[in-house]
């Protein structure tokens, strides 16, 4: 839905859809949920609850690597492969390892740069939101900060690990 919401807006097909307030409601559902299951789990529910912006942010955004793992899935079904965006240090209980010498370190591959895309995207259709239907402009705004987000965290991880490994290089050499 996210792709074809600009298109749908552009286009003005959203009122040639049927009525879509029943599919809103359903949408309720899922913070609903979380928020009776916090409330039953713990006294400082509604603290924890100040979490979910950033949970929702992060659910956003792992869309495309997500959708990436499941084509590759379905593409080459016996072969064993990793989910990349699982951070994986300290493994075995051995020394503490720092992230940046990692091999699990992640570098900037096609998923970021289809972050980017899919942020500026997000970011036309929120544009194009605020103009014709605004009721869709927060759905989009979303995934443009989830996208530049995910994407932006990744090129910084990138560098800061570039830097930090040059001055390990560097500190070798003397």
């Amino acid at each position: 839905m996210f792709l074809l919401t600009p298109i749908l807006i552009l286009g003005d097909m959203f009122e040639k859809l049927p009525d879509l307030r029943v599919v809103g409601v359903f949408g309720i559902i899922p913070p609903l949920v979380i928020t009776i299951a916090q409330m039953e789990l713990y006294r400082d529910w509604w603290q924890r609850l100040l979490y979910f912006p950033a949970q929702f942010i992060v659910g956003a955004a792992i869309v495309l690597s997500n959708t990436i793992a499941v084509f590759k899935a379905f593409h080459k079904p016996n072969i064993e492969r990793e989910f990349k965006r699982t951070p994986k240090f300290r493994i075995g209980g051995g020394q503490a390892q720092n992230w940046v010498t990692s091999r699990y370190a992640l570098k900037i591959d096609a998923t970021t740069f289809g972050e980017l895309v899919l942020a500026v995207y997000a970011l036309f259709g929120f544009i194009v939101a605020l103009d014709r239907l605004p009721v869709l402009a927060p759905y989009m705004l979303t995934y443009a900060i989830s996208f530049a987000v995910f994407a932006l965290w990744n090129i910084w991880q990138n560098w800061q690990m570039t830097r930090q490994q040059q001055q390990l290089i560097a500190q070798a050499k003397k």
